[in-house]
């Protein structure tokens, strides 16, 4: 009877612990990070009568650690490319394409670098269909200034998305160790703790932050029997058991290149494999001194055209062209006008004479100039080459990036499906579990019942 009861004790305790487990998983159904729980029930062994002797019961996560794996690595990737499209979205709108080099009658409508080439070009048409025109040289220098005004924006805009690009790294990467710690800290906490619903609730919040560090760094982690967590990041290993290490930024190289270190031991190299540092890196290391580069490479086209063609050519007095360049200056944020040609437009060597009565009223050098551009590797060619390759960059990054995004969604509804609550099952279960409280109840009033018999028999 003394079995009896044990027997239907421990059925009471495990239908109240499967109750218990059904009320948190509906609570926590729509808790961030919550992973649903289950109560595990296991026969006890038999006595020397052979008659059983009652459950066992313990609470468990429903986890799938390759489902969460890669989960992990799919959220991680989808950060990466959502950071690098957003750095290439913004260097979009800095170089419309507009109809730079179609031809030397283009309208002057388009905006940007296309369109100020297109008007430049146009304006030494003017000039060769009226040399001793005033009105065409300024304006022709005007055309090259809006040119060279561009461009040192442009340069400077490319320099500060550099700066916000690094800035917004430094931040993430503070926002990685901060997390890091915290993971060193919850498996401290996790492996102290003696309560088994108090380490599934540290071991929930340890799965959130491994899944924030995840998307910042592609973070690669590996779960330990006891419930704590190793985190690797780029192969090196970051975090174990208590210990947690610090990162850095570093910048060396010509160019200079910005890396990630570990701050404990300088020069150990942390390659993230995704996460959005991963991808901030990319922008910053890899496209905008790209970008930069060929902007430079269109500001010393211009001014090599343009002052080699002014070479070529006379002044209306028969003086060289090539004693007054129109641009000077290296590079797109150092190319500008000369002063000596914005104060003296007269100066343009618009002939191809240095008679000076006939170079008065000649043009055709200003119609050479005009014609630089159809040229095949000409400026507008160039720009129209920078202008397409942002455009296949941001084009592939968009199409990734949607890829990534379904594969993302697909494996988060996958683990989903595993560790999420589903309200409908638990409250199937919970009829389940109160019918069987209700049988152990009724077992142990029959057990009662009997022994309380007896005790009047013998008494």
């Amino acid at each position: 009877m003394t079995q009896a009861l044990n027997i239907a004790a421990s059925s009471l305790d495990a239908a109240t612990i499967a109750m218990d487990t059904v009320a948190e998983n509906v609570a926590n159904a729509e808790t961030p990070g919550y992973v649903a729980e289950s109560a595990d029930m296991e026969a006890l062994p038999a006595g020397t009568n052979g008659i059983g002797s009652g459950v066992e019961t313990s609470v468990s996560q429903n986890v799938d650690t390759m489902l969460e794996t890669s989960n992990w690595q799919a959220q991680g990737q989808l950060s990466s490319l959502a950071a690098l499209q957003q750095v290439l979205s913004s260097v979009v709108g800095l170089f419309p394409l507009g109809s730079a080099g179609t031809s030397s009658s283009t309208t002057t409508s388009e905006t940007g670098i296309a369109g100020e080439l297109a008007t430049f070009w146009n304006s030494w048409d003017m000039i060769a269909q009226d040399p001793s025109s005033s009105a065409a040289r300024v304006q022709t220098v005007d055309d090259a200034q809006a040119i060279a005004v561009s461009l040192n924006q442009a340069a400077t805009q490319l320099a500060q998305f550099g700066v916000n690009t690094n800035d917004e790294l430094s931040n993430q990467l503070s926002e990685v160790n901060s997390l890091l710690q915290q993971v060193a800290e919850l498996n401290g906490s996790i492996t102290q703790t003696a309560n088994p619903q108090s380490a599934n609730q540290l071991e929930d919040q340890l799965r959130q932050v491994l899944g924030t560090l995840a998307q910042l760094a592609g973070a690669q982690v590996r779960m330990q029997e006891d419930g704590t967590a190793t985190v690797i990041l780029g192969g090196v290993t970051v975090v174990q058991a208590t210990t947690a290490n610090t990162l850095e930024l570093e910048s060396s190289g010509t160019p200079p290149q910005t890396g990630i270190v570990l701050a404990t031991a300088p020069g150990v190299d942390v390659p993230l494999a995704g996460g959005s540092v991963s991808g901030l890196l990319s922008a910053l290391n890899v496209y905008l001194p790209q970008y930069q580069s060929e902007l430079d490479e269109l500001a010393t086209s211009i001014e090599t055209a343009v002052d080699s063609q002014l070479a070529e050519g006379y002044t209306a007095t028969g003086a060289s062209g090539a004693t007054h360049p129109l641009f000077t200056g290296s590079g797109a944020a150092g190319i500008s006008v000369s002063e000596t040609l914005v104060a003296h437009p007269t100066l343009l060597a618009a002939s191809t004479t240095s008679t000076p009565a006939a170079a008065k009223n000649n043009g055709a050098n200003a119609q050479a100039m005009a014609e630089l551009a159809t040229l095949a590797t000409g400026p507008d060619s160039l720009y129209r080459t920078l202008v397409q390759n942002i455009g296949t960059d941001t084009q592939s990054t968009d199409s990734q990036l949607s890829a990534a995004t379904a594969v993302a969604t697909q494996s988060q509804a996958a683990l989903q499906s595993v560790t999420g609550v589903d309200v409908t099952t638990e409250l199937t279960k919970l009829l389940s579990y109160e019918q069987m409280y209700q049988a152990s109840a009724k077992l142990l009033a029959i057990a009662d019942t009997a022994i309380s018999s007896l005790l009047e028999a013998v008494s």
